[in-house]
């Protein structure tokens, strides 16, 4: 459920809630500003926000700086090692009963599994207009 500290999955995989970020800003500023997250393992990245929020949100993902309006692309750096492109899709889910205000969220997830020895950062860089991080 939504907000729950873990979720398991048909017995065998557990999603960990690591991080929770807010504010009335853009998603990427808040990613930015929280930093690093410890974590270490095989891992996968999941992002759920609201649609309708103060905060500025993503509505599609890119694969490069395209000059896309509401476009990301996302930037993924494992273990302090650098930036790269790291492909996710996005979906939308509609809840029968809102969470926290919010009928409507988004699902950001990475595709694939990273090996992580300690941390990762992760971000959604503009795809109209914004730079690389670095």
């Amino acid at each position: 459920m939504i907000g729950d500290n873990t979720i398991t999955f048909n017995s065998s995989y557990t999603m960990t809630l690591r991080d929770t970020i807010s504010g009335n800003t853009t998603l990427d500023s808040a990613l930015d500003t929280d930093g690093s997250i410890s974590i270490n393992g095989n891992t996968n990245i999941l992002l759920l926000y609201p649609s309708g929020s103060d905060m500025s949100v993503p509505t599609s993902i890119q694969e490069t700086i395209n000059g896309v309006n509401g476009g990301v692309v996302p930037y993924l750096n494992v273990d302090s090692e650098g930036w790269g492109i790291a492909s996710a899709k996005l979906n939308s889910i509609i809840l029968e009963t809102p969470h926290l205000g919010y009928s409507e969220w988004f699902v950001l997830g990475r595709l694939g599994t990273d090996g992580v020895g300690t941390s990762l950062q992760y971000r959604l860089i503009n795809s109209n207009g914004g730079n690389a991080p670095s």
